[in-house]
C-alpha cells in the first residue's frame, strides 16, 4: 500500500481530521446543492426553510427528496473516500473494496437478514414501549415528537406513483444510504476507534451507538444498535466491506419494494408486526434461532478462510 504523509498520524487525530473533512464536505455539497436547486425547482432564497417544515404540502416531496439525495452523498458518500485518499492512498484496498464477496457469504447475508425482520420487529415494539423517568417527562415528549415527525417524513418519502418515483425512492433510500453510511461508520469510525482503543469489540459497539443515534429516531434506537453491531463484526470477519453494505442495502430496499407492491397500511400492520403479536411470538423464537444459526456459520466460513483475525 502507498503511504503518505498522513500514514503515521495518530488515530485519534485521523478521527477528529476525518469527522471535520465529512464536515466540510457536508457544508460544501449542502451550498451546491442550494444553488442548484433555486433554479431548477423555481424558489427563493427564502422558501427553503418552509419547505423543510412543512411535510403537507405534496410539491415539497420532491425538493425534500432533492436534499436527502445530496446530504448523503456530501455527509456519507464522497468523505470517505476523500479521507482514505489523504491517509493512504490506495483507497480501494484501504477501504476493504477491491473484492467482490462470494456468493455463498452474500446468501447467508440475505438470508440473516430476511429471516432476522420478526426479531428485528420484536426488539422496536419493545424498543417504543421504554418510557423514561417522570423528571424527564419533556425529554420524551420532544423524542416522541420527533419520531413522529421523522416517521411521516420516511412514509413521505416511499409513496411512490409509479415506476420512476420507486426508482428514485430506491436510490435515496435502499443504495445511497447502504454505501454512504457503511463506508463512513464502518470503513473510517470503526477503523479509527479500533486503532485507537486498540480494542475491536469495543470499536464496534461505540461505533454502532453513534450509528443509530445519528439516525435521530430514538424509539428505534434499540433495533438499528443491532444491525449496526451485526454490519460492524461482518466487516471484522470478512475484511470486505461489501458484505455489510449488501446487508444495509437489504434492510433499507425490503421497506422500499413492499411499501411500493402494498399499500402503505398493509405495510405497518402486516409487514411490521410480524413476530410482534401474541400468536407470531413463535416466529420470532424461531427467527432468532435460525439468524444465530447462520451467524454462526458466517463466523467460521470466515475463520476457515483466514479472514478473521482474532483479538
Amino acid at each position: 500500500m502507498r503511504q503518505n504523509l498522513f500514514y503515521d498520524t495518530h488515530p485519534f487525530v485521523k478521527l477528529i481530521m476525518a469527522l471535520f473533512i465529512t464536515m466540510v464536505s457536508f457544508l460544501v455539497f449542502l451550498i451546491i446543492g442550494m444553488l442548484v436547486a433555486l433554479p431548477v425547482f423555481h424558489l427563493n432564497i427564502f422558501e427553503l426553510q418552509e419547505i423543510f417544515s412543512d411535510f403537507e404540502n405534496v410539491h415539497n416531496i420532491a425538493v425534500l427528496k432533492y436534499f436527502q439525495i445530496i446530504q448523503t452523498l456530501g455527509l456519507f458518500v464522497v468523505p470517505p473516500f476523500v479521507i482514505t485518499f489523504l491517509f493512504y492512498r490506495e483507497v480501494g484496498e484501504s477501504l476493504q473494496l477491491k473484492n467482490i464477496p462470494e456468493l455463498q457469504a452474500s446468501l447467508r447475508v440475505f438470508l440473516i437478514m430476511i429471516i432476522g425482520l420478526p426479531v428485528i420487529n420484536l426488539l422496536a415494539m419493545w424498543n417504543a414501549q421504554i418510557n423514561l423517568p417522570q423528571w424527564l417527562d419533556s425529554v420524551e415528549d420532544w423524542m416522541k415528537v420527533t419520531e413522529e415527525s421523522a416517521k411521516k417524513l420516511t412514509e413521505l418519502f416511499l409513496d411512490s406513483g409509479n415506476t420512476g418515483e420507486f426508482l428514485i425512492n430506491f436510490l435515496m433510500i435502499a443504495i445511497l444510504p447502504a454505501i454512504g453510511e457503511e463506508l463512513l461508520f464502518r470503513g473510517i469510525i470503526q477503523r479509527y476507534l479500533i486503532e485507537w482503543l486498540k480494542n475491536k469489540h469495543i470499536g464496534v459497539l461505540i461505533t454502532s451507538i453513534l450509528f443509530s443515534a445519528l439516525h435521530l429516531q430514538f424509539f428505534g434506537f434499540f433495533p438499528r444498535l443491532l444491525l449496526g453491531i451485526f454490519f460492524g463484526y461482518l466487516l471484522l470477519w470478512s475484511r470486505n466491506l461489501w458484505l455489510p453494505i449488501l446487508a444495509h442495502f437489504i434492510n433499507n430496499g425490503v421497506a422500499v419494494i413492499f411499501y411500493f407492491i402494498f399499500d402503505a397500511e398493509i405495510v405497518e400492520k402486516e409487514i411490521n408486526s410480524i413476530g410482534t403479536e401474541s400468536g407470531n411470538l413463535f416466529i420470532a423464537l424461531g427467527s432468532l434461532v435460525l439468524v444465530t444459526l447462520l451467524v454462526i456459520s458466517v463466523y467460521r466460513e470466515e475463520r476457515k478462510d483466514g479472514t478473521f483475525e482474532q483479538t
